[in-house]
């Protein structure tokens, strides 16, 4: 598996909740097994559906641009240098309400899996807050 990963040699894939995303690293891809990268751009004006996870902490590294974070039943301002930290079962999603687009790394531990992007909000666990 490849110690070094170059973005000049990926290619974007369409999210299902509008944005794209640029898989990094990966147990299938790189040397790493415990933690998945992305990068991911959420065009303007466009909001990620709400969802959550069963499994999977996130942190999302805001790069460049502005976003409106929901979660924990709050609302955030990101911008570059910004990290939103997100623990296991945290309804989140990312609004861009801006004419540029935002450019972020999602960072998942243990690795992203399609199976762990739960939309149905309506089961997530009540417990799981902001702690800030």
């Amino acid at each position: 598996m490849p110690f070094v990963r170059r973005t000049s040699d990926l290619n974007y894939i369409q999210a299902a909740d509008g944005g794209k995303i640029l898989e990094l690293t990966s147990p299938a891809n790189s040397a790493v097994g415990g933690i998945s990268t992305a990068r991911a751009l959420l065009p303007a004006a466009t909001r990620a559906a709400p969802h959550w996870h069963a499994r999977t902490e996130e942190v999302y590294f805001i790069i460049s641009g502005q976003a409106q974070a929901f979660i924990g039943g709050q609302q955030h301002e990101l911008g570059p240098g910004d990290a939103l930290c997100i623990p296991t079962g945290c309804i989140h999603y990312l609004e861009n309400t801006t004419s540029e687009p935002v450019d972020y790394l999602a960072i998942s531990c243990p690795p992203h899996a399609d199976d762990d992007m739960i939309y149905d909000v309506s089961s997530a666990p009540s417990a799981a807050e902001d702690p800030s």
